[in-house]
């Protein structure tokens, strides 16, 4: 997978689509999971979850949902 340079656009649908192509590479790696983690795990303060949460999952339970609802309300 490959991503343009930091000069690339930003505008709301680009990044959808790379929100899209994020979950397309976790499922095609097999990194995604069908099971969500415990709430618990879910409440980490830790930077990135690290103490609850492997990166791949941080990714696909807290990173693309809040990034997909920061697109979805304009924010």
């Amino acid at each position: 997978m490959s991503f343009d340079s930091p000069s690339m656009s930003s505008s709301p649908s680009r990044l959808s689509g790379l929100l899209l192509r994020l979950e397309a590479e976790l499922v095609a790696t097999g990194l995604w999971q069908s099971t969500p983690p415990s709430a618990s795990a879910l409440q980490s303060t830790a930077p990135f979850a690290c103490d609850t949460l492997a990166f791949e999952a941080w990714l696909q339970f807290i990173f693309i949902p809040r990034f997909t609802l920061l697109l979805q309300t304009n924010q």
